[in-house]
């Protein structure tokens, strides 16, 4: 049987049948199977938007063979029982768990939150009646932040096709739309995603793994060959220890710290989040309010301004919704999510201004430091209300150097009181924030009458763990990591798991 790529430019509205047609007529065949390689929306011009497709054609008509190799990502057997504990069940500490298991470890892993089911009727109270849960937010329970947020597996890491494969193909046998595996911007949602981390966790422990949920690690301690962790259902003994608390755990943090883990504290971003009626962006992206066939508009924005001042979006959720991402009670910080279908009426992305440790203190900066000065500005956001309700204004007023009488409607469910932001941020910060707002309004069509909200801060860690190499262990320590999001060396679900795993091949490579 012979195999070829072709690449098809195809409606938005178009047909398997249609395509089948357009192969039968290219490659002058009848019999075959196809598959599709690689799918993206080409929305530059709006009077043509169109797919482009990449498919694998397979038939025995075929004489040629065009197939590139594939590599599954292999998992070798350590040979011996290692008992190896893992904070978080985030993407990096489920795929760096499930990746050992196979591998032959005896896994544990220790959850903080709740289970995905009881997280869901947590948020759903937290969203209606205002009850925060320290066990099922958006922030902390099973699959971590990700889970509720937005679902988008965009990675720019390079070098991970084979973990990149593996991590999808997982999602996929989970219940995630098979068209993630090759849409260029591939997107679950949080609604899908509830059901596939729920079916990812029943498989790890159906194949011997375990996980405790509601059990936060209070103390660790080492003998130098292995771990005593104190958590609060009791004491657990390991052989190897992983922390995947992700960028918010900021006890987490403070107890390695504390046990001698070396951190340096690094550039992150700080801002807002934007929000806007959805149909504007469809207009300003598609010159229509709707296109039938697709979803949302989405868009991706960035100023680069003289001096190295600079400003972005971040995270656009199209069709979503702006949340409350606050890791505990006294913090507010906001984030967006969207669900599969992204149906709902607003838009929004976060707008940040990058920053480093040298913005907010002169001299050296200890990581430590930097954690607490990160938590003063969310405990700022807080005290201004001392609720959930969150500073906004409108972008024009803004602009304009304001701050607006009334604010419009909203996706955010625990109110808004109007604010000038100059007391949150540096001058540098809101200069930036104006200057690059200034530019977005050209380049979108009706972007000054958004509504920018809440504080942004958790684009990024804003430290980074030292390690002895790369995914190794932290330096100092034989037997001691810390992966994801909460190590500074990745961002979002891809990545996130992908170090996970990278973590999960240094644990096996020490011990096989």
């Amino acid at each position: 049987m012979g195999s070829k790529y072709l690449t098809l430019k195809l409606t938005v509205l178009y047909s398997e049948e249609e395509v089948k047609k357009i192969i039968s007529g290219k490659l002058k065949i009848k019999d075959f199977t196809y598959f599709y390689d690689l799918k993206s929306l080409d929305a530059r011009q709006a009077s043509n938007i169109h797919w482009q497709v990449r498919i694998l054609v397979k038939s025995d008509e075929l004489k040629e063979e065009e197939v590139e190799p594939i590599h599954p990502l292999s998992i070798p057997a350590i040979g011996k029982k290692i008992r190896v504990a893992v904070v978080g069940s985030g993407p990096a500490g489920f795929f760096a768990a499930e990746v050992l298991q196979k591998a032959g470890c005896q896994v544990t892993i220790f959850e903080r939150g709740a289970t995905v089911e009881e997280r869901a009727v947590s948020i759903r109270s937290f969203e209606k009646e205002n009850l925060f849960s320290e066990y099922g937010n958006y922030v902390f329970g099973e699959g971590g932040a990700g889970t509720f947020s937005d679902g988008k597996l965009t990675s720019r890491t390079k070098g991970i096709s084979d973990m990149k494969q593996y991590i999808l193909q997982r999602y996929v046998d989970a219940g995630a739309p098979d068209e993630i595996r090759y849409l260029s911007k591939p997107h679950i949602g949080s609604n899908n995603l509830r059901n596939v981390v729920m079916n990812l966790r029943n498989n790890f422990t159906e194949s011997g793994g375990e996980l405790f949920f509601k059990t936060q690690v209070k103390d660790i301690k080492s003998n130098g060959k292995q771990w005593k962790l104190t958590t609060s259902g009791g004491e657990v003994d390991a052989d190897v220890l992983i922390f995947a608390t992700g960028h918010s755990a900021y006890d987490s943090f403070r107890l390695l710290i504390s046990k001698g883990v070396q951190f340096i504290a690094k550039p992150f971003a700080l801002g807002v989040r934007v929000e806007h009626d959805q149909k504007l962006i469809n207009m300003a992206m598609w010159k229509k309010p709707v296109v039938q066939g697709l979803k949302s508009a989405e868009y991706a924005l960035r100023w680069q301004g003289e001096e190295q001042q600079s400003v972005y979006s971040f995270c656009m959720c199209p069709g979503g919704k702006v949340v409350q991402a606050s890791p505990g009670a006294g913090l507010s910080i906001v984030n967006g999510m969207s669900n599969y279908l992204r149906n709902s009426p607003y838009a929004n992305a976060g707008v940040v201004v990058p920053v480093t440790p040298a913005d907010f203190k002169k001299g050296e900066m200890s990581a430590a430091q930097m954690i607490d000065t990160l938590e003063q500005i969310e405990q700022f956001v807080w005290n201004l209300s001392s609720s959930f309700a969150i500073p906004a204004n409108r972008i024009s007023s803004f602009l304009a150097g304001k701050v607006a009488t009334t604010l419009p409607e909203s996706s955010y469910s625990h109110g808004m009181f109007p604010y000038h932001f100059k007391e949150l941020f540096s001058k540098n910060v809101i200069l930036n924030l104006q200057q690059g707002m200034q530019h977005f309004s050209q380049k979108i069509k009706g972007f000054e009458d958004g509504l920018m909200m809440g504080l942004e801060s958790k684009t990024s860690c804003a430290v980074q763990v030292v390690r002895e190499e790369q995914n190794g262990p932290c330096a100092g320590f034989e037997n001691l990591f810390v992966t994801g999001e909460g190590s500074g060396m990745s961002g979002g679900i891809v990545s996130s798991a992908v170090d996970g795993i990278r973590t999960a091949f240094a644990v096996i490579r020490k011990y096989s």
